[in-house]
This record gives C-alpha cells, sequence and structure tokens, in this order.
C-alpha cells in the first residue's frame, strides 16, 4: 500500500480527493501547514507528496526546496497542486524540486494518473541505482550485463514517460464522458465549502421547525453511494423515525459527518456495518448512529468532539477532528447535545438528541 501525503492548508476541501485516493488502494496522510508537512515527512518517509503552492507561513514552494535539501525526503517525488497557471510559477516549481504538477480545481482521475506514474518512475530509478551500485564491484567481469540492464532500463524509463503521455489523455477523455460523476464531485466539494464556511462564522441563523428525518437520512446515504459500495458496508435504515424541532440544513450536517466517520473508522479487512435510527424518547429525539468500526477508548470520550482532535491519525485513518466538534457544535446550535458509546474493537454508537417536534408545538390552555 503506497503512502500518499497531502500538504495542503483547507483539507476539507479535499475530502472527495482523499475518498478516491483511498478507494484505489492508498493510504493517505494529511498535514495542513509547511512545518506539520516536513515533520510528517521525516517521520512516514511518504511515497509521494501532494504538495499546495500557496500556503500561509511556509510557501509550498519552500516547503519543496527544505524537503530536497534534507537525505531522508529529498528522493520522495514532489507534485505541486496550484491554481497558479502562469508559465514563470509552473517553473519555479520545477526549480524547487517538483516533478510535475496538478491544477485546481483538482480532477481525481488526472491525480490517481499522475500519482501511479510517478510511483512507477520513482521504483524504476531507484531499482536503476540500486543495480548500477552493484553493476560497479563487479565492473571488470561484466561490462556487458551492464550495457544490456542499462539499456533495458532506459526502455522502461521510455515506456513509462509514454504512459504518463496517454493516461493524460485517457483522463481528459474521461472527464467529458463522466458528466454525472463530475457534478456529484462538485455537489461535495460546495457542501465542503459551505461546512468550512459554518465553522468559521458560527452565528448564522438557526431554523426551529419540524424536520422529517428519513427523506434527510436517505439522502445523505444516496450522497456517499460510491464509498459506501466501494469498501462493501451496508447500511441499515431503522423506520419510522420521530420528528426534531430543529434545522434541516444543520442535521443533514450531523448525519454527513457520523456517516463519514463510520465508513473512515472500518476496521481493517471487516466490512462497515452502519445502523441509523431516530426515535422519540420523552421529549427528546434520539438520533443515533452506529457502526462496527475500531472504536474509541473511553478514555478519550471526553476529546473527541473539540476542534482537531484526529484521534485515529496516528494509526492511518485520515481526518482532521473537524467532523465530530461539527457534530456537537450544530447540535448545541438546535438546543441539543451528543454523546458516545464506544470502546475499542467493539464499534461505536453516536447519539445525537434533539427536542421533540410534538413537544415544542403543545402549549398550555
Amino acid at each position: 500500500m503506497a503512502t500518499i501525503l497531502i500538504i495542503d492548508d483547507t483539507p476539507t476541501n479535499l475530502g472527495v480527493m482523499v475518498g478516491h485516493l483511498e478507494a484505489q488502494g492508498y493510504r493517505v496522510l494529511i498535514a495542513q501547514d509547511g512545518t506539520e508537512g516536513l515533520q510528517r515527512a521525516e517521520l512516514t518517509h511518504p511515497d509521494v507528496i501532494l504538495l499546495d503552492a500557496m500556503m500561509p507561513g511556509l510557501s509550498g514552494f519552500e516547503v519543496c526546496r527544505r524537503l530536497k535539501s534534507r537525505s531522508n525526503t529529498r528522493e520522495i517525488p514532489v507534485i505541486f497542486m496550484t491554481s497558479l497557471t502562469e508559465t514563470h510559477d509552473k517553473i519555479a516549481g520545477f526549480d524547487a524540486g517538483a516533478v510535475d504538477y496538478v491544477t485546481k480545481p483538482l480532477q481525481a482521475d488526472e491525480v490517481v494518473a499522475r500519482i501511479d506514474t510517478h510511483l512507477k518512475l520513482h521504483a524504476a530509478q531507484t531499482q536503476l541505482e540500486e543495480q548500477n551500485t552493484m553493476l560497479a564491484m563487479y565492473r571488470e567481469d561484466l561490462e556487458s550485463q551492464v550495457a544490456e540492464r542499462t539499456a533495458a532500463l532506459h526502455e522502461i524509463n521510455r515506456r513509462l514517460r509514454a504512459e504518463v503521455t496517454e493516461r493524460q489523455r485517457a483522463a481528459q477523455q474521461a472527464r467529458r464522458r463522466n458528466e454525472e460523476l463530475e457534478a456529484q464531485l462538485t455537489a461535495m466539494s460546495e457542501a465542503s465549502g459551505h461546512l468550512l464556511a459554518y465553522a468559521r462564522t458560527g452565528d448564522a441563523a438557526v431554523s426551529a421547525e419540524p424536520v422529517p428525518l428519513e427523506p434527510l437520512v436517505r439522502e445523505v446515504i444516496t450522497a456517499f453511494a460510491d464509498r459506501i459500495a466501494a469498501c462493501g458496508a451496508s447500511v441499515e435504515v431503522r423506520s419510522p423515525f420521530a420528528v426534531p424541532l430543529g434545522d434541516a440544513s444543520l442535521i443533514g450536517q450531523i448525519l454527513t459527518n457520523l456517516l463519514d466517520n463510520a465508513l473512515v473508522c472500518r476496521q481493517p479487512q471487516v466490512a462497515p456495518q452502519i445502523r441509523v435510527s431516530g426515535v422519540l424518547d420523552g421529549g427528546v429525539v434520539r438520533l443515533q448512529v452506529a457502526d462496527n468500526g475500531v472504536g474509541i477508548a473511553p478514555a478519550l470520550h471526553a476529546r473527541i468532539f473539540e476542534v482537531f482532535e484526529g484521534l485515529h491519525s496516528a494509526d492511518g485513518y485520515p481526518g482532521n477532528g473537524l467532523g465530530l466538534a461539527m457534530v456537537a457544535k450544530a447540535a448545541r446550535l438546535m438546543g441539543g447535545d451528543v454523546a458516545v458509546a464506544s470502546a475499542p474493537g467493539e464499534g461505536t454508537t453516536f447519539t445525537v438528541r434533539l427536542p421533540a417536534a410534538h413537544r415544542a408545538a403543545a402549549t398550555p390552555d
């Protein structure tokens, strides 16, 4: 499993890309600024780095120069992610040590094609260097063998470069054929942008009206259909649902983040099993999302709803801690709360408690 490190100061905008890379079998790590990216690169030594060119603090160009100045990271292929289109900006990226670049907004198929190609190029180059070192020890006796192997590796390199061009052409054709996929990616990207904007303000007006849960639950599940199919997950919707009093947009964000968490924090080699329910309990509606994932140690339960507490990132599970923090914030804004029941290896159940619509509608005579 190849490891991809993404260094970007707005990782929430890359949620679709992370899901697509994971679906292709890559292990994805995220760093939110240049300093964190340099530290993660040295600790994890990823196979490829996707680097945002424009970041506050250390720019992507400076991060790339530092990576190439260090012995244990200089060989890692760096691909710039940039919205810059001027020739001198692209040249600056290559001068800093990058091997390639992709333009924003990112096209998932193109990014995967470029990553795959540079992994193969890097592997071929590494193999060439290792073989040249061995052959140097026996140069006098094996000159003909050196020439033959070197020629063969140059041919592999030539073919791989030709494959880059072909994959780029195929990616362009795929983008034209997959209009429906592009529309879905655009919608999910816009949803991520709305979530980030809401998290920054926190002062938007909140509706307080009856919200039918089941149509909203099924709409969110449909948005995750590709990811659910890719990991062989099953989602059980336990009808009927009680009707809470709240804001449909905020409840949709809660469901989106909890379903995403259940798909991400799954146990290796185990298909995710997810259950969604919403029952009436006195004057409140208990909206629950339960899974059979890796679980969370009880000692960590108090932290998981805090901003930037990505508890599983060290174990290879992507995430920046914003999702569960947004769940807690949205629940509070609607006069409710959220709780977690979980243990390592036993799955996790999140319970969001919201005021029941019938209670709010009742008035004394």
